[in-house]
């Protein structure tokens, strides 16, 4: 293999020197390139909850909607709404403020569900995910009168650079 090397001009002195030029580009785009990559990316910020489940207050609360109570607690996205309201203070007016967000819904089978909330701007995206507890049938008699519990709440935080505010001219007086 080394003989048709050096019948096409190949010879050690010219790959090893070519390798060793490799190298070093290789080893210049990792220290400038990488991290002016790296500070263009906007960072986020992934916190978890996970809500303490009291076993009493679940069945008090499935005997409360079996009583004719609070029937929005077997409505899954219902109880996403009153969760997002109470995890994410941005959003805690009326429904209209709602309407600016995207909502995608999973339901992953009929014990458990997932809703994502995302700002408009991207700044802030909120998965909600919610169970119906198995023990909760006795009390319920059917799985669709069982009541939703949030069980996850998943909140991410993009830091965005801020864009340049845009001066606009001020417009005569009539």
């Amino acid at each position: 293999m080394r003989d048709e090397w050096k019948n096409e001009g190949w010879t050690g002195r010219k790959t090893g020197t070519r390798v060793r030029a490799l190298r070093a580009l290789v080893v210049a785009s990792l220290l400038f390139v990488a991290p002016v990559v790296a500070a263009a990316a906007p960072l986020s910020h992934k916190e978890t909850r996970i809500p303490r489940i009291d076993r009493r207050a679940v069945e008090n609360l499935q005997r409360w909607v079996n009583g004719g109570h609070d029937a929005w607690c077997t409505d899954a996205r219902e109880v996403a709404l009153v969760e997002l309201r109470r995890t994410a203070p941005d959003f805690s007016g009326t429904r209209l403020d709602l309407v600016s967000l995207n909502t995608s819904a999973q339901e992953k089978s009929a014990t458990q569900a997932e809703f994502t909330w995302t700002a408009l701007d991207g700044s802030v995206s909120y998965r909600i995910t919610l169970e119906r507890f198995g023990w909760l049938k006795p009390l319920a008699g059917k799985t669709g009168g069982k009541v939703w519990t949030p069980t996850r709440v998943k909140i991410t935080r993009s830091e965005q650079t801020a864009s340049p505010k845009r001066m606009f001219p001020e417009l005569p007086k009539a």
